[in-house]
Parts: structure tokens; sequence; C-alpha cells
């Protein structure tokens, strides 16, 4: 049977199924066959192949169906020009600012979002991934006296909600960074509190020394941007990034790991596409730097193992 066939009669059969889906029990063996199977066809497909199943699937009336989600609507939908942006990660938290979003949708909606927000790895990897990077601003503060940190593409900058350290004040400068304005917007009402400082660019500011930002920090950290960086540019970053490092400093970025069996899902009705990495290459980010600054390159892993973090930190000069 050849790859469109297969996805046909897979399209098909969950179409059919989940038209029957009453309650939670029922829904998750569908979206576990269909998630697996849609993966096993991509494993089985070349890319041309693969790009013509995305395009049935985006054709058949499964579409609609899915889309009630509005995690796998936003994603395909792009509201801010992007799939990945700070609302889907929102949602994938399960985030209180998520609540009209979930209050709109369907009940079939509201089933496929707790399926997909709380049954695979990678939702569960990203909230924990939030919370490491909690983690990291806290060890900074404990570190450092009134640490200076920087946040690159710092989404809605969640991880501050979870710091014990931003909580009791012992951040002496924060700036979150990131190219989109709603997201900086979504920072500043929710802590006015904080004196963050708010900068709107994009990345290739950093890359080309045009940035306005200014100084030098204690911890410079990305959550998600890497996922959508190729090797090139990801090396090009890091190498700019560290440079912000003052003495004894830490670069913390994190991405997505290879193997997960949701790709194929996220790839087709989500219209969302990440660059995977494993641990070798989490560490080949590095290799802009000197050697001679590099005091220690880490690989920090989470409990699911779809997302690590590569920490580099900065000799004391």
């Amino acid at each position: 049977m050849s790859i469109l066939q297969r996805t046909t009669e897979l399209l098909d059969t969950a179409h059919a199924r989940l038209a029957s889906v009453t309650s939670s029990d029922s829904l998750a063996p569908a979206m576990a066959v269909l998630v697996e199977s849609l993966q096993r066809i991509k494993d089985d497909a070349t890319i041309e192949e693969w790009s013509l199943a995305c395009k049935l699937c985006l054709r058949h009336p499964l579409r609609a169906t899915l889309h009630q989600d509005p995690l796998t609507a936003r994603a395909f939908f792009k509201p801010r020009g992007y799939a990945g942006d700070a609302g889907i990660i929102d949602l994938i938290y399960r985030h209180p600012w998520t609540i009209p979003l979930l209050a709109e949708t369907t009940p079939l909606g509201r089933l496929l979002y707790e399926f997909l927000s709380t049954r695979g790895p990678v939702p569960r990897a990203i909230r924990a991934r939030m919370r490491l990077a909690g983690q990291a601003i806290d060890a900074c503060a404990a570190r450092v006296a009134l640490p200076h940190i920087l946040s690159v593409a710092c989404g809605h900058l969640r991880e501050i909600e979870v710091s014990a350290a931003a909580a009791r004040g012992r951040l002496g400068r924060l700036v979150a960074l990131d190219q989109d304005e709603a997201s900086l917007a979504e920072i500043a009402a929710r802590h006015p509190a904080l004196g963050i400082e708010l900068v709107r660019e994009s990345i290739e500011t950093l890359l080309d020394d045009s940035s306005s930002l200014e100084g030098t920090f204690d911890l410079v950290y990305s959550t998600g941007l890497y996922d959508y960086l190729d090797a090139r540019l990801g090396v090009r970053l890091t190498a700019r990034l560290f440079d912000r490092l003052r003495p004894g400093g830490r670069l913390l970025v994190a991405n997505l790991l290879r193997g997960g069996r949701e790709v194929a899902y996220t790839e087709s009705f989500m219209d969302w596409h990440i660059i995977y990495r494993d641990e070798d290459e989490l560490r080949e980010l590095a290799l802009g730097i000197p050697s001679a600054r590099v005091a220690a390159v880490r690989i920090l892993d989470e409990p699911e193992g779809r997302v690590a973090f590569v920490e580099i930190e900065r000799t004391q000069d």
C-alpha cells in the first residue's frame, strides 16, 4: 500500500472514531492511534511523500475536527505570524491566560486539548523547561547578589512566575528581549512591579551588533528560540550571546530533542516545524566560542527526555 493510500485509510478511520467520541476515555485511544500511525507513515515516507501526505491531511474533513482544539488551531493559523508563539506555549503551560480561549471551543475541542496538552511527553517537557529556567534564575541569584539576567526570545517570560528570587526582589537587572510586541505587552501588564526592561528586537540585531541592548549579564538564557535555528545560525548566535556574559557568567539554551513520536502530527495538522537536536549537537553550539574562554559545557536534561539545555560557563578571566 502506498504512503498516500495508508494516509487516506488512517484519516478516514480516525475521522469516524472521533465522530463518536463523548469522553476522554473514548478519545484517548483514538488519538493515540492517530498520532502513532501518522508517525509510522512519516518514518516510512520520503520527504516528497511526506509533503504530499501533509497536504492530504489538510484537505481531509478530519482537519476541521482536530482544529476544534485551540492548541492545534493556534499553531496552524498562526495569529502572530508564526507557530510557536507565546500564546501557544501558554496553552501548553495550561496558564490561566488561556481560559478565555478554552471557553470558546467545543466540548470535543476541550477533550482534544486535554489530551494533547497533558498526555504527551512534549507538553510535560515544555512545562519542565519553564521550571528549569526558573531554577536557573534562582541559582544565579544564589551565586551572585542582585544578578543581571537576559532572556532572549522571552515570550511571556512565565518562568519569572515560578522564580523565588524574582518574587523576593533579588534580581538586580532583568531584561526581556523579543521581536513580538504582544509578548512584551503581556509581560509589562502582568509584572509592573518587577522593573523588567523590555527590548523589542530580533535576533538579527544581536548577530550584526546593531542591538540597542547595553551591558553584560550573569545569566543569559533562551528556552524556545533554538528550536528554529539551523546549526550555522545557532553557532553564531551562541557566540554572540556568550559575549554578553560577565566573567563567571552562564549561557543556557534549550532545544527539543530528536526521537519524538508526535512530530508527524505537529508537522501535518499543526503546520509546526521544529529543528530537533541531540545532545552532541547541543554541545556543538559552543564551537564558535574560543575554548580558552569556556570554563565548562554541561547538558541538563528534564525528566521526560524530550528537552535538554546546554549550559556554557564563562571563565573568571
